[in-house]
C-alpha cells in the first residue's frame, strides 16, 4: 500500500514538509537582526503554506539571490517567501530591478 498524488501538482514535496517549533527557533536566533527572512523559490517548488514554514527553508536559509533557467522569450515566473521574525508588516513594498543573466558582462 501507498499513497500517491493524482496529478503533479498534488504531489508531496519538500515544500509540505513542516518545520518542527524546535527548528524555527534555531533559524531566528541565527538572524536576530533581521525583521524579516527571504525565501526566493523556482516555480517548480510552489508555496502554499500560510500558517508555517517548510524545513527546506530552515535547512537552506534565508537569501536575497535567485537562479533560474529560462528559455529565451520566456515569461519566467518565481516566488519570495517572507517570514516575519520580529513583528508585523503593515505595508510590503517590492521593487524589482532589471534582471541580468550569469554570462552577462555588464
Amino acid at each position: 500500500m501507498r499513497f500517491e498524488a493524482a496529478r503533479k501538482f498534488d504531489e508531496f514535496t519538500v515544500m509540505e514538509r513542516i518545520a518542527t517549533a524546535t527548528e524555527i527557533q534555531q533559524l531566528i536566533s541565527e538572524h536576530t537582526d533581521r525583521s524579516y527572512l527571504l525565501f526566493p523559490e523556482d516555480r517548480k517548488l510552489p508555496i502554499r503554506m500560510k500558517e508555517s514554514i517548510p524545513t527546506h527553508w530552515v535547512q537552506r536559509g534565508p537569501t536575497g539571490r535567485f537562479e533560474g533557467l529560462a528559455a529565451p522569450g520566456e515569461f519566467y515566473t518565481f516566488q519570495v517567501g517572507v517570514f516575519v521574525v520580529k513583528q508585523e508588516i503593515e505595508d510590503l513594498e517590492i521593487i524589482f530591478e532589471d534582471l541580468i543573466p550569469v554570462d552577462s558582462e555588464e
